[in-house]
C-alpha cells in the first residue's frame, strides 16, 4: 500500500506534451477572459455609454492594422524554429528568429507611420468622428509591440515552451488594464 501511495505522488507531468499545454493555455486563456471581462465592466462604468462607443469605433481601425502586421507570423515561426529545434539547428533558429523580428519590426513601423501621419484622414473620413483622433494616436505604436510579441510567442511555441507566452498573455491583459484605467484618471 505504502509503494502504491508514493508511485501516485511521485508522478512527473511532462511539460512538453500536448495536454500539459493546453491545459496551460487554457488556464491562460480563462484568466485573461475573466480580467477583461472584469475590464470592460469597469471601463463601461467609467467611461459611460459614449466613450464605449468612441471604443468600439476605433478598435476597428487597431485591429486591421494588428492583422496586416501578424497575420500568420506566429504559426510560421512556430513551425520553421520546431524544424530547426529538431534538426538541432540553432543557427537556423537564430536566423529564422533575425528575419522574422526585421520583417515584424519593419511592417509595424511602417503602419504605425502611415496610421500617424494619416490621423486625420482616419479619424474624420473613415470613423467619421473627430473624438477618436487622441485614442488612435495612443493605440497605433502599440502596433509594433503585439508584432514583435507575436513573434517571440511563435518562437516559444516552436521550442514547446508555452510558460512564456501564458504568462505574457495574462501581463498584457493586465498592463492594458492598468494603462486604460490611469488613462480614464488621467483625462
Amino acid at each position: 500500500m505504502k509503494f502504491y501511495f508514493r508511485r501516485l505522488f511521485s508522478l512527473k507531468i511532462n511539460t512538453r506534451s500536448l495536454l500539459y499545454g493546453t491545459m496551460v493555455l487554457s488556464l491562460a486563456n480563462f484568466i485573461v477572459r475573466l480580467l477583461g471581462f472584469a475590464y470592460r465592466v469597469f471601463l463601461s462604468r467609467m467611461i459611460g455609454p459614449q466613450g464605449m462607443g468612441l471604443v468600439q469605433l476605433v478598435l476597428p481601425v487597431f485591429q486591421i492594422a494588428i492583422t496586416l502586421t501578424v497575420s500568420g507570423i506566429p504559426i510560421a515561426v512556430s513551425r520553421l524554429v520546431s524544424e530547426k529545434n529538431v534538426k538541432h539547428d540553432i543557427l537556423g533558429i537564430r536566423r529564422t528568429m533575425t528575419v522574422s523580428l526585421s520583417l515584424v519590426a519593419i511592417i509595424s513601423t511602417a503602419l504605425t507611420f502611415i496610421g500617424l501621419l494619416n490621423l486625420d484622414f482616419i479619424s474624420q473620413l473613415v470613423i467619421k468622428d473627430e473624438r477618436t483622433k487622441g485614442a488612435l494616436f495612443i493605440l497605433f505604436p502599440c502596433v509594433i509591440f503585439i508584432g514583435l510579441g507575436a513573434v517571440l510567442k511563435g518562437f516559444f511555441y516552436g521550442q514547446k515552451n508555452i510558460h512564456p507566452p501564458a504568462l505574457a498573455e495574462i501581463i498584457e491583459q493586465v498592463t492594458r488594464m492598468i494603462t486604460a484605467v490611469g488613462l480614464v484618471y488621467w483625462m
